[in-house]
Parts: C-alpha cells; sequence; structure tokens
C-alpha cells in the first residue's frame, strides 16, 4: 500500500514504514510488503518525526491511497475507493 500526502513540515525520520519519495512537503510512504504484508480488514500503525515552523499548526492533506499490492507476486491495482480511516497524534517539544 502506498500513501501520498502533503503537509507544511518536513519529516525527518519515519518508522514502520518506508519513505517512498519526498518532494518539497509531499510525501509517499509504503508498507514493506516482503516483511509486513497487509492482511484484509487489518491495520497498521507508522509514525514519523517531523520539523514545523514554531507557532503553525502541523496539517496533513491531500491523502490518497494509490496502489495495493494483492499477492506475493506484487501484482497491483489501482485503489479507487477507500475505507482508510487516518488517525493522527502530535507530541510537540
Amino acid at each position: 500500500m502506498a500513501l501520498n500526502f502533503d503537509t507544511n513540515f518536513t519529516i525527518e525520520d519515519i518508522w514502520n514504514a518506508i519513505l517512498v519519495s519526498a518532494d518539497a512537503n509531499s510525501y509517499s510512504i509504503a508498507n514493506d510488503v516482503t516483511t509486513t504484508p497487509i492482511a484484509a480488514n487489518e491495520t497498521k500503525t507508522f509514525g514519523f518525526k517531523a520539523l514545523k515552523e514554531r507557532g503553525v499548526t502541523a496539517e496533513i492533506f491531500n491523502c490518497i491511497v494509490n496502489v495495493v499490492t494483492i499477492n506475493e507476486n506484487f501484482e497491483s491495482l489501482e485503489f479507487l475507493e477507500t475505507g482508510l480511516v487516518l488517525t493522527a497524534f502530535a507530541q510537540y517539544n
């Protein structure tokens, strides 16, 4: 699965996922299908450490799930509709 999104912050570190691409503040993040495939009705959690400007509320927008791998041969299909639930927790230091 690949999750694409835009932000107003910079991702510095990520865990339980792979950073596929980063262009300015647009990111593509995926799970590692070779070690952590996502089964039907299963959830996965990933996290990241990010840097934002002081006084700015961190935002994630334009979230799109664009490709889903459907078997061990890594065949994929375009993901047109999703029941994606994005839950976020932020801790500011």
